[in-house]
């Protein structure tokens, strides 16, 4: 039985904005605005990249944590087939793409499972749902969507925890910052903490939203959105802002403020 859960609505908090284009707003596009605004108009334009084996690892894992919730947990002795079939039903594409091996497939698996043995030791009291999903009509032409990986009940409220499969969460906060915006919208509630943890190292990124700091991300979203559509009806280019993301970034090879960073790190 499925735990994940899906809420879908009308809200209408962009209604007050100019009218524009409308697309999809996420938790990855408003942090990629925030670190580099070109990159968030190259994704609305079609520029999302080639995929990676970093990426498709994480995704990947991220399936098998659902499965964990979804199923029960992963015998040591189905777990290869467990990933086959959850890598060919979901990324089967993308394993194209890149040209994967059966050693290379292997040697992910080998990781995934390790970071799978971690995350079984991690507490889950108060688990309500996994992969929740949401599609809200946000007014104005535009759609919040996106999920979650996990939500949790505790004494002080609703726990968003967002797990992650590498080291680096110095720059997670905005997507925390988002997700508590997104639940206000759902809910009507403010959650008492959102989480991003690296389930390799343990690390935690803890945040505990207020109504103040909610209000102040859906006002940056909205700058944000205004921002892009000024950009897309004239044509023209957004400040670009150089940093270490710029190695994964599509737009890299027309960006010499990104190669340069690239050249300096």
């Amino acid at each position: 039985m499925s735990h994940a859960l899906s809420y879908d609505g009308v809200v209408g908090i962009f209604d007050h904005l100019a009218s524009g284009g409308s697309f999809n707003v996420s938790a990855t596009l408003y942090t990629a605005y925030l670190e580099c605004p070109q990159r968030a108009l190259g994704r609305l334009q079609g520029f999302y990249g080639k995929p990676s084996i970093a990426s498709f690892k994480g995704q990947l894992a991220h399936k098998i944590f659902a499965t964990h919730f979804d199923e029960g947990e992963i015998r040591d002795e189905d777990f290869s087939h467990v990933c086959r079939v959850a890598a060919g039903t979901h990324f089967g594409g993308t394993m194209g793409e890149l040209r994967m091996s059966k050693s290379g497939f292997d040697a992910i698996v080998l990781e995934i499972q390790a970071l799978y043995d971690r995350f079984k030791a991690l507490p889950f009291d108060g688990f309500r749902a996994t992969e929740m999903e949401f599609d809200l009509d946000a007014g104005g032409g535009i759609t919040v969507r996106g999920s979650m990986d996990a939500v949790f009940d505790s004494d002080d409220g609703v726990r968003i925890v967002d797990w992650k499969t590498g080291t680096h969460l110095s720059d997670k906060q905005s997507q925390l910052e988002f997700y508590a915006m997104v639940w206000k919208l759902l809910n009507d509630e403010i959650p008492a903490t959102a989480e991003a943890m690296s389930v390799a190292t343990g690390e935690n990124v803890h945040l505990e939203p207020t109504e103040e700091s909610v209000l102040a991300t859906q006002a940056d979203v909205g700058a944000m959105i205004e921002d892009l559509r000024r950009a897309m009806a004239t044509g023209t280019d957004l400040e670009r802002r150089a940093g270490p993301y710029c190695a994964w970034c599509p737009l890299l090879e027309d960006c010499a403020e990104g190669r340069k960073a690239i050249e300096i790190l």
